[in-house]
């Protein structure tokens, strides 16, 4: 289902259907990194039960485990390169450092029509894509799948199928490889969502591949004998107030015979005192549930119990522990770990646990802090620099404790763009299109903010035939009438310099800019 969707969305991109499709791939990306955790978590699971059945019969076990141990590492390694396509291609394509790119959320990509980098890098210079990562990736991932279901084979196990066709394709009449039919002209968000579902596929190769290992290995062959107790919590953190949570079982454990948990102290024949709670059973697991009202690590014990074929019970005693914690505070920006002065910085603030009118949020710093709907937004004093806090506080049983607190870079608003009518840096205009033409500033399209700013003055320097300089002064970013008479009166192939082009944002800060020379033409 994700690939056709992935190819309905890559056709609908080729009929220029552009910003409903770019956020159909955000929408898609999405759900394929959900799928992603939750098939990581299947596997986990899935390499859990070897290293169980080798707790229990290690000699029987070692082949199968290190089989799956490989399996394993052989898929981190895949994933890994991945990753690394992944904050390169977000590197080059939105101008961030590694660490930004690492935690950029598709969503909030700027460029993410862009396909100028996505094809350097994947597809290279060559047109059969023969210098590019792209075909790095596919041998990349070939030659894994090879080695993953020479495995399988060593143990006469049938070999999987990664969903992922490298053949090559017809583009426009020509026959090209895979990695230049997936990523020549592919736009940024597409590529992304792409590189995300071939990191799901191999996680379920992996997933699938171990699961052949351990249908032939058959954990229900072990003895009931060599069981052990297993303890397994729903989370070893718990904050004041929540329940502590676990999963009490016997690993191996038959579905004909029913074991007996009992948490509490036990005799030295392992053995339940008077005391000890009964947990409910259900499919071999006995499910415990405490209320935490203390802080720190919690310990408990108690002792497993079963029958085996003959009618002999059997005592396997368990211990475990789990901690206690405050609830902890989390700040996250909503455009980039920065704080911007003179502008209102939207962040998000919430504590788990804690119901937002028991949250109280400042700021350690020259600015305020103010409540916007369901959010915050920071305003930085000009005279602000280098670092502030956002400071967290609850109220918890009726006293307000400090939960947390982050930190933020603070920056200046970055020097606009201005132009002249279409004239950026230097460039020819008529006479006509000058004096009909004003100053317009503007920011970056890689800001993430969208702010109004202006030019509020600038110079204008014309020379007469002679070489004499005539200096005019604007004290807007429209030309004046004495500056559009000038102008009306050169001639073609003159200069007109615009200089000491002066901006100001929204913070008040005036900042000079670069100035603008336009040569008039017919």
């Amino acid at each position: 289902m994700i690939s056709m969707m992935y190819l309905v969305l890559t056709a609908m991109l080729a009929l220029n259907v552009q910003r409903e499709v770019l956020d159909a791939f955000v929408m898609l990306n999405g759900g394929i990194e959900r799928a992603g955790v939750q098939q990581e978590a299947e596997n986990n699971n899935l390499f859990a039960q070897f290293q169980m059945a080798s707790s229990l019969d290690p000699v029987k076990t070692k082949p199968w485990l290190n089989a799956a141990s490989d399996i394993r590492l052989a898929s981190k390694e895949v994933r890994s390169m991945l990753d690394s396509l992944h904050i390169e291609l977000t590197v080059e394509t939105e101008g961030l450092t590694h660490s930004e790119a690492d935690t950029l959320q598709l969503r909030f990509v700027e460029k993410q029509e862009d396909y100028n980098e996505v094809t350097r890098i994947m597809v290279g210079d060559e047109e059969d894509g023969s210098e590019g990562k792209g075909l790095i990736l596919r041998q990349t991932i070939e030659r894994f799948t090879t080695d993953v279901n020479g495995l399988l084979q060593e143990k006469n196990l049938e070999a999987v199928q990664l969903p992922i066709d490298f053949s090559d394709g017809n583009k426009e009449g020509k026959i090209l490889p895979w990695e230049v039919i997936s990523f020549y002209d592919m736009p940024f968000v597409a590529a992304m969502t792409l590189l995300e579902k071939i990191r799901n596929d191999v996680q379920r190769f992996e997933g699938e591949a171990m699961q052949r290992l351990l249908g032939e290995l058959d954990a229900e062959d072990f003895p009931i004998d060599t069981v052990l107790a297993k303890v397994i919590p729903r989370s070893p953190y718990v904050m004041l107030g929540e329940t502590y949570e676990a999963d009490v079982f016997l690993g191996g454990f038959s579905r004909t015979l029913s074991p007996q948990v009992f948490v509490g102290e036990v005799d030295q024949e392992g053995n339940p005192v008077e005391g000890s709670a009964a947990l409910d059973v259900t499919n071999g697991m006995g499910h415990y549930a405490v209320k935490a009202n203390r802080e720190g690590v919690q310990t408990y014990s108690g002792v497993v119990q079963m029958a085996n074929k003959r009618g002999d019970t059997r005592s396997f005693p368990f211990s475990s522990s789990y901690i206690v914690a405050r609830p902890s505070a989390v700040v996250s920006p909503t455009k980039m770990n920065v704080l911007y002065k003179g502008v209102e910085n939207p962040i998000d603030v919430s504590v788990p646990g804690v119901s937002s009118d028991k949250v109280r949020v400042s700021l350690q710093g020259n600015g305020k802090i103010s409540q916007s709907g369901e959010g915050y937004e920071v305003k930085l004093e000009n005279s602000a620099h280098g670092e502030v806090s956002v400071v967290v506080q609850a109220e918890i049983d009726g006293t307000w404790m400090e939960m947390g607190r982050q930190k933020f870079r603070v920056k200046p608003l970055p020097a606009p763009y201005v132009r002249f009518g279409s004239v950026k840096g230097s460039g020819k205009l008529t006479a006509i299109e000058a004096s009909l033409a004003f100053m317009k500033a503007e920011y970056s399209p890689d800001f993430p903010f969208d702010l109004p700013v202006n030019v509020v003055s600038f110079k204008m320097e014309i020379r007469k035939p002679d070489g004499t300089p005539i200096d005019r002064d604007s004290q807007s970013k429209i030309l004046t009438p004495d500056m559009k008479v000038n102008i009306q009166q050169a001639k073609r192939g003159q200069q007109i310099l615009f200089k000491d082009i002066i901006a100001q944002g929204e913070d008040g800060v005036r900042i000079p800019v670069s100035p603008i020379v336009v040569t008039i033409k017919r």
